[in-house]
This record gives C-alpha cells, structure tokens and sequence, in this order.
C-alpha cells in the first residue's frame, strides 16, 4: 500500500479506498489499451513522452463522494471516453 492509498484510506474508508484504487489502476488499464492512440498525439507537457490519459479527465474526491469529467473541449476518441465512464459507473455503482 503506498501512501495514496493510506491516505485515501484514512479519509475514505477501506471501501472508499479500495473504489479509488480500483479506478487509478482501470484508467491506467484504459491507457495501456488504447497506448497506440496516445502515442500518436503529441504529448501536453515536455516531460511526457506522448500524450496521456490523464491530461483528458478530472475526478474529484470528497466525503459526500466521487465526481468523475472530461476536461473540456477534449479531444478524446469517444470509444475511450466511453471505456472510462463504464469503469467509474461499474465501480461505483451508477446507472
């Protein structure tokens, strides 16, 4: 467990934690499977070979619970912006 997580597990709860950890790892996944796609796109920062996943989304953590978007006007292929929200839905158990 690094410390992300111990945080998020002193705010959040074990299970609080677990749905964070969950989403952290799926969206790497989401990345890692579309990795031809963002290797094509110039990257945002200097530091960053290739575009990310990451520089596309935002989510915000608070006790009342989990707010899951797309940066405006991203330019994102719908299909990976699809991946993301049916990953943050079945985690946290939207509709």
């Amino acid at each position: 467990m690094n410390i992300d997580d111990k945080t998020n597990e002193l705010i959040y709860g074990e299970e609080g934690a677990k749905k964070i950890k969950l989403l952290n790892d799926g969206l790497l996944d989401i990345e890692l499977k579309y990795i031809d796609y963002f290797k094509e796109r110039k990257p945002k920062y200097e530091s960053e070979e290739h575009d990310r996943l990451h520089n596309h989304y935002m989510y915000i953590t608070n006790p009342n619970g989990i707010n899951f978007s797309f940066i405006k006007n991203t330019e994102l292929d719908q299909k990976i912006i699809n991946d993301c929200l049916s990953l943050f839905n079945s985690i946290f158990n939207l509709k």
